[in-house]
């Protein structure tokens, strides 16, 4: 939220907030996990944290995008009712930001999900990684029916 436009007001704090996550975006994820690695040792846990580090500036970027690309009559009608700042960003801002930040988090966890499906080995097809697969009727009878 303190990346984007209209909620921050602060020039110096906005564009140091969006440096950032252009920073963090600059590391390739093979250097965020040398970096882990050297840090955590060889493991699980430096792979996960550096796909984790390096996906904070990608889901910021676009979530300040989509702060950014509200309108302003919501936000104006909960202040013109008397609504604080707070109150207008809960009323006004996030019930028009909520829809695409869910859309944008689904898609980035798919993709991992995929791109994590097609570089292991160890997930089995249909397994249930990331997302539940629908499993196969197991026959019988249906509730309410007769088996006759």
């Amino acid at each position: 939220m303190f990346g984007a436009k209209n909620i921050n007001r602060l020039p110096v704090l906005r564009f140091s907030v969006r440096r950032g996550f252009d920073v963090i975006r600059a590391f390739e994820t093979l250097i965020l996990a040398l970096i882990f690695i050297r840090a955590f040792g060889l493991g699980p846990l430096a792979g996960v944290l550096a796909i984790a580090i390096g996906e904070i500036g990608v889901l910021g970027k676009l979530y300040a995008e989509a702060i950014e690309n509200t309108s302003k009559k919501p936000v104006d009608g909960v202040m013109a009712a008397g609504g604080s700042w707070l109150q207008s960003i809960h009323f006004g801002v996030m019930p028009q930001a909520i829809p695409v930040i869910l859309s944008i988090t689904l898609t980035i966890s798919k993709a991992m999900c995929a791109r994590a499906r097609s570089s292991a080995s160890w997930v089995p097809e249909g397994s249930g990684f990331c997302f539940p697969t629908a499993s196969a009727p197991t026959g019988g009878t249906k509730p309410g029916r007769s088996s006759s």
